[in-house]
């Protein structure tokens, strides 16, 4: 069930809510410009006590260091918290970005994934 859905400039947000976990969707680019509204996004579902993120990346064309340091920084927040955010299928040139800046250990493996399938 879609909760949410936020459109930045060049960035698209939908977030859907599952028994367990939230999935975040961004879609279009993430930069220094759309950051913010992914912020905001992350930000409201750990004001309202979600721990458990799925950040699929599939959508995302494109990802540079302010983006990244969001998706940093947002992991650490909800680590503070007993949470944990995990990324899920950055492709080419988002997963070298996440990769360049050291987030690559953020990225859902196989094993996550069997345990966390994406909500239908």
């Amino acid at each position: 069930m879609a909760i949410a859905s936020e459109v930045v400039r060049g960035l698209d947000v939908a977030v859907v809510q599952d028994p367990g976990t939230v999935l975040v969707r961004p879609e279009g680019d993430l930069d220094a410009a759309t950051a913010p509204g992914l912020a905001l996004v992350l930000a409201t579902l750990l004001g309202d006590g979600c721990t458990a993120v799925v950040l699929d990346l599939v959508g995302l064309l494109s990802l540079d260091v302010a983006g990244a340091w969001l998706i940093g920084e947002a992991s650490s927040l909800f680590r503070d918290r007993a949470g944990e955010i995990v990324v899920r299928s950055p492709r080419g040139p988002v997963r070298r970005a996440l990769d360049s800046a050291g987030l690559a250990w953020l990225i859902e493996t196989p094993r996550q994934a069997r345990i966390a399938p994406v909500p239908g």
